[in-house]
């Protein structure tokens, strides 16, 4: 039972802290913490939402434009087997997951329609000068146990939810570190602070022992070092704002939305190399196309991985190359339903299979486009 609970996220940052606790954890342009600083935030946190009247399998949501502020409440709601769902207005609406808690930091707005309570300054652990930091705290008694709770991207219609267990969450951030191949990663989210993007991709690299940027400043993030941007297209357009660096950023990871060519092209000056995701919030990451050299003529390579996507006709058969049909997907770290909502459970996960609703169409190479929503071309690999 020790090794299940050892397993959680929470439990792995603070054993990347005992090894280097002076190692940077989180850079930003007021504020430097070190691994250890950060655990004892984390600690702190975890504590105060306990005195809070928070118990291990409470829902609680976290609302917050402070990149310190989250990490250190999604980290803390793991030591003490908390779920986690990230703030969103329609928590607010009939038929949502019942928030046990509701959490907001201080820089936020009230929201009208629910109790919440706001991380100020108090639950800094300047405030409890001279006592001692917590320690102990129950952690999850399983694998199995869910430990967030996300809403759906990755199919239309109305607003859908998953359950993400410590097994499941555990494989998915082992899945994204293994795209932070410098050492250490110095690691720079433009998603929203609150969004699932942000969180995983920033825990990712927090507990594999990397650096999370907390700054947008285009050239403080340069003085930083930072080797790995991960963003939208349309964010990374805004960061850059026509100008390009001069010593190129290794790594760009683009994904959310449609990567045009010219886009291409323009981002090629400033990055080594593209890495386009495919992929939703049921399955995580599904296939990564990579672009490199010059950049009216990059080069596509894919990167592999346990994941799987085909293009099935209504009786799912394979459609021939050229032919369109529906996309389909399977991981090693994908769900197998839907919360509370089994029409949609059983429309869109099938045989192992998640169906997303994109239409796709293979193409020579074992490449396949997504012509309906954007001019994206992934590479895949066959299926076992």
């Amino acid at each position: 039972m020790s090794d299940q609970r050892a397993r959680c996220i929470g439990q792995m940052f603070a054993s990347m802290a005992a090894m280097s606790p002076e190692a940077d954890a989180i850079v930003a342009g007021d504020v430097t913490l070190s691994r250890d600083k950060l655990l004892k935030v984390i600690k702190t946190y975890a504590d105060r939402m306990i005195r809070e009247g928070v118990k291990p399998g409470d829902l609680v949501s976290i609302n917050s434009g402070d990149a310190i502020v989250t990490v250190s409440c999604v980290l803390a709601l793991s030591l003490m087997g908390g779920q986690l769902i990230p703030f969103g207005e329609e928590l607010l609406e009939e038929g949502a997951p019942r928030v046990t808690h509701f959490f907001r930091s201080m820089e936020r707005p009230p929201n009208i329609g629910c109790r919440e309570k706001v991380i100020d300054v108090s639950w800094s652990p300047k405030q409890r000068s001279g006592l001692e930091v917590p320690q102990g705290f129950p952690g999850f008694l399983s694998n199995d146990q869910t430990c967030w709770i996300s809403p759906s991207t990755g199919t239309t219609g109305s607003p859908k939810y998953i359950a993400i267990s410590v097994d499941v969450l555990n494989k998915r951030i082992t899945a994204i570190a293994e795209d932070y191949v410098a050492r250490p990663t110095m690691l720079l989210v433009l998603f929203s602070i609150r969004s699932r993007p942000y969180i995983i991709r920033a825990i990712a690299a927090l507990v594999s022992g990397h650096v999370l940027v907390d700054s947008d400043d285009f050239d403080f993030a340069q003085a930083c070092g930072v080797n790995v941007i991960c963003a939208s297209p349309q964010q990374i357009r805004l960061w850059l704002n026509r100008r390009v660096i001069k010593v190129k950023i290794p790594i760009l990871q683009v994904s959310g939305a449609k990567l045009s060519d010219g886009l291409v092209s323009t981002l090629l000056q400033s990055f080594e190399r593209i890495e386009n995701v495919y992929g939703s919030n049921e399955t995580i990451k599904a296939h990564i196309t990579i672009l490199e050299g010059p950049g009216e003529h990059p080069v596509r390579t894919y990167k592999s991985g346990p994941i799987c996507v085909e293009i099935v006709d209504d009786h799912d058969s394979p459609c021939p190359i050229g032919v369109s049909g529906r996309v389909r997907v399977k991981t090693d770290y994908m769900v197998d339903g839907y919360l509370d909502a089994p029409e949609a459970s059983a429309k869109h996960f099938r045989a192992g299979w998640f169906y997303p609703g994109d239409i796709g169409v293979m193409q020579p190479g074992s490449r396949f486009r997504l012509p309906f929503k954007s001019a994206n071309v992934f590479a895949v690999r066959e299926c076992g």
